[in-house]
């Protein structure tokens, strides 16, 4: 049985294709474990290049819709949850009329989720609090609980944030050395390193 819980996620596409990307492989994991996922965005053709060209998008088997709308928006159209969950991707700042509307709701967690890292620096911050500055700075007591936000960054380590592996199966020694040597015998990846 699914979360009654909705994610909400906010992203500016700077310059390509792999943040919208990676908000769609987020919403499609998160929407194996929760009801519904929103996203706001700068630059909504994007996702709809990559996913369709309706702003309702059937994301899986399971008829679960991702809604995908311009973050320049003043009305929210969020169905009710009992939990919501507001991440802020990539450095992109959540409009505060969206926080003021989300005000009067109990369960609301923020998550700042950044790039991918493999440093071992990243790995102690995981999980820490990483308040926005906008909220250290209000005197509205109705935005105070938006002061805690967590920080999060996906990676390879066990102390990351770990990867998204959309039903990607786990392959023992033996099958990861026949991928291995079946791509190291390819003609592209000799003439690859013979270039280098």
């Amino acid at each position: 049985m699914k979360l009654d819980t909705s994610a909400i996620i906010f992203c500016d596409i700077i310059d390509n294709y792999g943040d919208a990307g990676f908000c769609i492989r987020l919403s499609r994991a998160l929407l194996e474990y929760i009801k519904t996922v929103a996203i706001f965005t700068n630059k909504p053709s994007i996702f709809y290049k990559v996913i369709g060209e309706n702003n309702l998008i059937l994301i899986n088997s399971s008829a679960e819709i991702l809604s995908i709308f311009h973050n320049s928006r003043t009305s929210f159209e969020i169905p009710y949850s009992e939990n919501y969950i507001i991440f802020d991707l990539f450095e992109t700042q959540v409009p505060l009329e969206f926080l003021i509307f989300f005000s009067d709701r109990s369960n609301v967690q923020r998550i700042a989720l950044d790039y991918l890292s493999t440093e071992k620096w990243s790995e102690p911050l995981q999980g820490m609090q990483a308040p926005d500055s906008r909220m250290l700075q209000t005197s509205d007591e109705n935005l105070l609980k938006f002061r805690k936000r967590y920080w999060y960054s996906p990676g390879i380590s066990k102390k990351s944030g770990g990867l998204i592996w959309e039903n990607r199966k786990s392959i023992d020694y033996l099958e990861r050395k026949k991928v291995r040597e079946r791509v190291l015998s390819l003609k592209e990846t000799k003439d690859f390193w013979r270039i280098i």
